[in-house]
């Protein structure tokens, strides 16, 4: 992130794993999990209310327009 100048604050995680959703959260990204894959069976292990839950990564690519969008 420093390297290539990236503000993790503004950038996204989408995964279908409980590792890749906290990896998100450590790094200081939004985190959408997605469905598809080995996400519905992870997302019933997430405790954490700071993330989105998308059906696929179509899904979560809307998240981040609207998100975007509504800046």
């Amino acid at each position: 992130a420093n390297e290539m100048d990236i503000d993790l604050t503004q950038s996204y995680m989408i995964g279908d794993a409980m590792a890749d959703i906290e990896a998100g959260y450590s790094a200081g990204c939004h985190s959408i999990i997605t469905l598809t894959g080995r996400g519905h069976e992870e997302w019933v292990k997430l405790t954490s209310a700071k993330f989105k839950v998308a059906a696929n990564l179509s899904r979560a690519v809307d998240f981040i327009l609207d998100d975007e969008n509504n800046k």
